[in-house]
């Protein structure tokens, strides 16, 4: 059992002031207490000590947690942006946030509709929130809520502007790499869903919007389901979906690799003849899934492929094989390749020769520096480390140059972070000095906060608890936790009483240790 702590401890504990070593007694013999026990303990101790020098635990009334904005009437109901079979689209003001979103909300239940089918619409929508909610790319519009309207369900999304692919391929204004660059737009969207495990199964020209500043999203992912599952049924757009769509298969990344080349065919109609895009559009077409791109990502690496070479994996003869026949065929060229050839291999072999030499000069310098140079030093260890990134952009594969680089730098970074720390120590040594001598003064409040963040704490609760584990270890973290006590003092003295509650939740929610949470508590 712990020994029982006296009531100046406590005074001190509760005022930041204890020692040390007895910090870590008082500390285990708070966390053997029951939690009200313990609180009441420093309750009692804190209401010896306001005199100035406390943090008025006694003196705090209680407070109303803090209320959320009622979200009833939250979204304020615009013009239409689009209608479909499964739903309905319309444009709303968030009067919270002053931003405008879309709604969708599933259509009611037609009269010639049967309850089963309505059932497996609805069910359909609600899926379509989900799994786009958790796609995050620049080209699918993100989810921001779910809900319901009149009773029906719903989702609010961001607003996109912009005009349906088939409208912007009939003006024609498009060239032919203006256009593969918009499809490869639309393939990257498809191979990050793929990534995610998601399958859209419904790409057509009308569910693709081309924004402004060559912005493209896929929309209507209605029909998207995960990789594996299987429904049973027939989904899908005729004349855009896979063959295997129709008989209920199994969802897999090529019903949209198909898809892909479905816009690929009307994207490049009446366009100059490009072997490569025909072949991938070829590929994509299969009717035998086996014979497709296996996902997004691999129709992704093939436009890139095209727009940066001109040809496709897809082509039966690569255009370097091509080249190459050529080439060949032809005698003078055969030799002339042949002389080139051994100049070649002459010049290799002297450079060889010379490489060798430098290397074996840049491994003795190497050896040289880790020997001789002192790594407590920091201008030692910053000119020897001047001199390894010298020899390393020489010799960039040297694996004594790699390490000696990576033990230079780990002792720069140790050198600055004493430096650092010394710092720290020595600002929160002053306030620390200046508020037990004059007082939890008012005008403190941005002298704490800059101390505590200069210290690598951040004053985000979703943060707070990872960087406290992070320095659990760590010298200064008595001396930053005490900081945070007195930051709320500080901020109470000035009435900034919000600030003054989120900082005790802070330490109520991710103290370090069971004393320290409770004195949150407290606080709160």
């Amino acid at each position: 059992m712990t020994d029982r702590p006296t009531r100046e401890e406590l005074r001190e504990y509760c005022r930041g002031a204890v020692s040390p070593q007895r910090f870590a007694v008082v500390d285990a013999w708070l966390a053997a207490l029951p939690e009200a026990e313990a609180d009441a303990v420093l309750r009692a101790a804190d209401a010896d000590t306001l005199d100035g020098a406390g943090l008025g635990l006694s003196a705090i009334p209680a407070r109303a947690g803090y209320i959320s904005d009622l979200p009833r009437g939250r979204l304020v109901a615009g013009a239409g942006l689009g209608a479909g079979g499964m739903a309905v689209v319309t444009s709303a003001q968030d009067r919270i946030l002053e931003r405008t979103v879309a709604v969708k909300v599933l259509r009611p239940r037609r009269a010639e509709e049967t309850l089963e089918a309505f059932h497996l619409r609805a069910a359909a929508f609600r899926r379509e929130a989900a799994l786009t909610a958790g796609l995050e790319h620049p080209a699918i519009p993100p989810v921001y809520d779910v809900g319901s309207d009149d009773g029906l369900p719903a989702f609010a999304m961001r607003q996109i502007s912009g005009r349906p692919l088939d409208a912007v391929i009939a003006e024609g204004r498009l060239a032919l790499a203006d256009r593969v660059e918009l499809l490869l737009r639309v393939a990257e969207a498809i191979a990050y869903a793929h990534s995610r495990g998601v399958v859209h199964r419904d790409l057509t020209p009308h569910n693709i919007l081309v924004g402004a500043f060559g912005a493209v999203y896929v929309l209507d992912w209605g029909l998207a389901a995960a990789v594996g599952s299987s429904d049973g049924v027939s989904v899908g757009t005729p004349g855009w979906m896979a063959p295997e769509q129709a008989t209920g298969a199994p969802v897999d990344p090529r019903m949209d690799v198909f898809g892909l080349g479905g816009l690929a065919r009307f994207v490049l109609a009446n366009q100059p003849r490009s072997p490569g895009l025909e072949a991938l559009t070829a590929r994509c077409l299969a009717s035998d899934p086996a014979q497709r791109y296996p996902s997004g990502e691999a129709v992704v690496d093939d436009l890139r492929r095209w727009l940066a070479e001109g040809i496709t994996m897809a082509q039966e003869i690569p255009a370097w094989a091509l080249a190459m026949r050529r080439l060949w065929r032809s005698r003078p060229a055969r030799l002339g390749v042949a002389v080139a050839l051994m100049v070649g291999l002459a010049m290799l072999i002297g450079w060889q020769a010379q490489r060798t030499r430098a290397q074996a000069e840049a491994r003795e310098r190497i050896a040289t520096l880790a020997g001789n140079t002192s790594l407590t030093q920091a201008e030692a260890v910053d000119l020897a480390l001047a001199e390894v990134r010298a020899i390393r952009i020489r010799q960039p594969r040297l694996a004594p140059a790699e390490a000696l680089e990576a033990r230079l730098l780990a002792a720069h970074d140790l050198i600055a972070q004493r430096s650092q720390q010394e710092a720290i120590r020595e600002d929160l040594g002053g306030l620390l000095q200046r508020t037990r001598t004059l007082g939890p003064w008012a005008d403190q409040v941005q002298a704490w906060r800059a101390a505590i963040r200069a210290a690598g704490l951040s004053l985000d609760p979703t943060v707070l608890a990872e960087d406290i584990q992070r320095i659990a270890g760590h010298q200064l973290r008595d001396e930053l936790i005490t900081a945070l006590a007195f930051l709320w003092r500080a901020e109470k003295e000035r009435g900034a009483d919000f600030h003054a509650s989120h900082t005790a939740a802070l330490l109520a929610g991710a103290g370090p240790t069971p004393g320290w949470q409770s004195l949150g508590r407290l606080l709160g």
